[in-house]
């Protein structure tokens, strides 16, 4: 009788660590998901206060892209004293949705987007905001604000990575994973600088758990949702694009040792709301 007592006690208690691992996993997807809603709601304020900018209005009607220059440098060199968001990239685009103005390369303008950029064909149509997670040579949330003067001139899209987001959760000690199938990347633009993963590309940074997503990507285990190995915890969820097409997935990584050791100091249990037109326990990308 003490045997069975002694084996039922390690049962409930093993039940019981197990859970208190997985409910840590899902605190730290949540605080992921709330970290890129945050930026997302940083971007999507940029973007409407450059649409919303005399001076910027008055470049497009005047149709001076010289001066739309000289006002995106001044609102940029005081956007520096803002913390928190990474490096800030804005890009303007014509009444046809040419590119005009790029922050990053003000020499480079003239590029035909509508073939390939549904966010700006949508903001141009609807005239409402539009913010995104995107992918293009790398993993970018995406702000696109339309620039009206009783008609469209033309829009705005303020442009965050994922950098800052990356730093802020290890600072929680959460390591970020985005996972993307190969189908949806152009593989040979990718593939020199990005770690493959069976039929995934490891988007974000490689992390040391490599040969442990390596052996999950093998069995096709990523949606099961929560993963281990014997060094850390792993929680995924599904990456979706604005047309409910699966594309891969968020995950997190944890360290066992500090949570079973009690140490999860960033780590606690909250509550947070989905993004807009994404359900629980999954997230969207276009």
């Amino acid at each position: 009788m003490l045997g069975v007592g002694l084996y039922v006690l390690h049962s409930i208690g093993q039940k019981m660590h197990q859970e208190s691992l997985e409910k840590q996993v899902e605190a730290a997807l949540w605080r992921t998901q709330e970290a890129i809603e945050s930026h997302k709601r940083s971007a999507l304020s940029l973007a409407l206060v450059f649409s919303k900018s005399p001076s910027i209005k008055e470049a497009y009607r005047a149709n001076d892209r010289q001066g739309l220059i000289r006002s995106v440098e001044a609102y940029l060199e005081n956007m520096q004293t803002l913390g928190g968001l990474g490096p800030v990239d804005v890009q303007f685009h014509t009444e046809s949705l040419h590119a005009w103005v790029r922050s990053w390369d003000k020499d480079s303008f003239g590029m035909p987007l509508a073939g390939f950029r549904k966010g700006l064909v949508h903001v141009k149509e609807q005239l409402k905001p539009h913010v995104s997670i995107e992918l293009g040579k790398r993993l970018n949330i995406k702000a696109i604000a339309p620039i009206v003067e009783e008609k469209f001139l033309g829009s705005v899209e303020v442009i965050l990575g994922f950098e800052e987001i990356k730093e802020q959760l290890l600072q929680q000690r959460i390591e970020m994973i985005v996972l993307l199938h190969k189908t949806h990347l152009d593989i040979a633009e990718w593939e020199s600088s990005k770690h493959r993963l069976g039929e995934f590309v490891l988007v974000s940074d490689a992390c040391p758990c490599g040969a442990s997503l390596e052996k999950f990507a093998q069995e096709g285990r990523f949606g099961q949702g929560f993963l281990e190995d014997e060094q850390r915890v792993y929680g995924f969820l599904p990456l979706y694009n604005v047309d409910a097409i699966a594309l891969g997935f968020l995950g997190v990584a944890l360290n066992r040792y500090e949570l079973e050791q009690g140490r999860p100091s960033a780590l606690r249990p909250f509550s947070a709301t989905p993004a807009r037109g994404a359900g629980r326990g999954e997230v969207q990308i276009q």
